[in-house]
């Protein structure tokens, strides 16, 4: 019964955001309590700071259940640390998706100071533009990897830097606890090199009825760049007279 629910016992300084009130289990037919939340109108900044306890607008401090008040002007000194800002942990580039590229973060990154077009990132010097991202932020409020869409692929082995700047919400990124990354914050990838193209690993055929072939490659091939006609094989030497007629994938990985 002595604690009002604005807060108004409580003073910070040097002056602090906005004391707007606290919570407390006094809302649910408690009598009394060992502990509150003060809510504040924004995050304090790292510092020392003084909480004071003065009579708030019910003319008293606090009470306790023998009904002795704290003394006005009851000070607590307290310190606010600032955790350090997330940092680049690793990159991870899919060699069939060339044009996009995974930023992993090694703590999650609140999705507030996100935007939607990744204008936090560039490539520096130079590089492809970011056209988008891709993350968890539908869903979540926070996300640990954000995936740059790349208006090109990247070249093969090439060295470029990832910068952190102040995109188009004024901030750059920030973890849970609003620790941002420093502005130009900037970190190394490579790009790896080009996958090796297909190769045929192997032919077999039936040799009392050779009617058709199996061919067997290095890599799985699309089957949608197979033609059923045929007309992508052929003898080269000898030159017999022999016509494909037809090609099909394996039924078993080739039924989509």
């Amino acid at each position: 019964s002595s604690v009002t629910p604005t807060g108004s016992e409580f003073t910070i300084l040097p002056a602090g955001p906005v004391i707007t009130g606290i919570t407390s289990t006094c809302v649910t037919a408690f009598n009394t309590i060992t502990e509150l939340t003060i809510q504040l109108q924004n995050p304090l900044s790292t510092g020392t700071y003084d909480l004071i306890v003065n009579p708030g607008t019910d003319a008293n401090t606090f009470t306790d259940i023998c009904g002795e008040d704290i003394a006005s002007g009851f000070t607590v000194p307290f310190f606010i640390s600032t955790p350090p800002p997330p940092v680049i942990q690793s990159f991870e580039y899919d060699n069939c998706h060339r044009d996009r590229l995974v930023v992993n973060f090694n703590k999650p990154i609140a999705c507030t100071s996100l935007t939607s077009n990744g204008s936090e990132f560039s490539f520096f010097p130079g590089g492809p533009v970011i056209t988008g991202i891709l993350s968890d932020c539908g869903s979540n409020s926070n996300t640990s990897h954000v995936t740059l869409l790349l208006s090109n692929p990247m070249p093969p082995l090439q060295f470029v830097n990832i910068m952190i700047r102040n995109g188009t919400d004024g901030n750059t990124l920030s973890d849970t606890c609003f620790s941002f990354i420093t502005e130009f914050y900037t970190a190394a990838f490579q790009a790896p090199a080009a996958p090796p193209l297909p190769v045929v690993d192997s032919v077999q055929y039936d040799k009392c009825a050779p009617s058709f072939m199996k061919v067997f490659y290095s890599r799985p091939i699309l089957c949608s760049s197979i033609s059923p006609d045929g007309s992508q094989f052929r003898f080269v030497l000898p030159p017999w007279p022999v016509t494909m007629v037809s090609a099909t994938g394996d039924p078993a990985t080739c039924s989509q």
